[in-house]
């Protein structure tokens, strides 16, 4: 009994990891907040920045710089004021190589406990007519490579927007792993019923169909509570969120048949086929058509997801055992409604 529902053991066993690793493991240093956000060249100009899960005023020294590509610009001085709030002070000459009049530069800081990285944390403005009057820049552009602590935690990254939601990678994208993954296996079990007439397969199909679409409900919804507290919306009509929509609108379709068809085996043939076209259309809906398109979510209109800007290797620890773990409650649940459907026909 045990060999049989060893991938049952699997989802119990990775679960409580998951929830534990996903709620317990703190975040990482960031930058939640930085003043002002428009910095003038041939000028001294004072950053004040508000830090999350910060030490500043722990021992070690703390260097800053502004960078943009391979250059990059000391700060003078970086002035402490508290765990989470420091100053710091650029006197910034002209950038070099560039014609703009703006130019976006990111922040970096060297704390005791690793790095800082702020992306396009201000913008410089070239205007030299603003310049200070005998302004000397107590240093220069460069492109030295800059040195830095490593991460010395044991934590999550820090991501702009997302802030402490990012754990909700954990509970939000397996969801949709899951669902994708029932799906395919419903597939298969349409071609069976279409090739042997097993009953028995179209039991399956239905049960699996039953599950995806479960998770599927439930992927939209945590991602609606996700957007509501990065997006500032639930629904933002996002491309992938309407493609999404109607992925499930189009499943939906899958037991308006079933409960409209009277003759048993009609139902069974033709919703056999509605699925395996569902399933067809779910690729291009989910897959194709929102990567060509700009969209708020990773991996669509040239946004790369699950690279090192969405994952890092602390995330991936619990990530990838979540997406096995959901992926076996999904077929577990699948697997409990077919046996109910077989009770009931046997009953029946």
């Amino acid at each position: 009994m045990v060999k049989l529902a060893w991938w049952k053991w699997v989802a119990i066993i990775i679960m409580p990891y998951v929830i534990l690793m996903g709620f317990m493991v703190p975040l990482g240093q960031g930058i939640v907040n930085i003043n002002p956000f428009i910095v003038k060249s041939l000028n001294t100009n004072t950053l004040t920045i508000t830090g999350y899960n910060t030490r500043f005023n722990s021992e070690g020294k703390i260097k800053a710089w502004l960078r943009q590509g391979e250059w990059h610009l000391e700060a003078d001085q970086v002035l402490v004021q508290d765990e989470r709030h420091a100053s710091l002070v650029f006197s910034i000459p002209v950038f070099p190589d560039s014609m703009q009049n703006q130019v976006d530069l990111s922040l970096v800081m060297d704390t005791p406990d690793g790095p800082l990285v702020l992306p396009s944390a201000v913008s410089l403005s070239q205007d030299v007519a603003h310049a200070t009057p005998g302004f000397q820049a107590a240093g220069q552009w460069s492109k030295e490579m800059l040195t830095v602590r490593e991460e010395s935690n044991f934590n999550y990254p820090f991501r702009n927007i997302l802030g402490e939601t990012i754990r909700n990678t954990y509970f939000h994208v397996p969801l949709w792993f899951a669902m994708v993954m029932v799906f395919m296996f419903s597939v298969y079990y349409s071609y069976r019923y279409l090739r042997f007439k097993e009953i028995q397969d179209e039991w399956k199909t239905e049960s699996l169909v039953a599950a995806g679409v479960l998770f599927g409900i439930l992927g939209t919804v945590t991602g609606a509570i996700w957007a509501r507290f990065t997006w500032g919306a639930f629904w933002s009509f996002d491309v992938k969120q309407n493609m999404t929509a109607i992925s499930l609108l189009i499943y939906g379709g899958y037991f308006l048949i079933r409960s409209n068809l009277g003759d048993p085996d009609a139902r069974a043939r033709i919703s056999s086929i509605y699925n395996i076209f569902a399933f067809v259309l779910l690729i291009p809906l989910i897959f194709i058509i929102p990567r060509r398109f700009d969209s708020l979510h990773p991996g669509s209109g040239g946004n790369p997801a699950f690279g090192s800007q969405d994952l890092d290797n602390t995330m991936r620890l619990v990530f990838y055992p979540a997406v096995i773990a959901y992926i076996c409650i999904a077929f577990w649940i699948s697997q409990i409604r077919y046996r109910i459907k077989l009770l009931y026909n046997k009953i029946d």
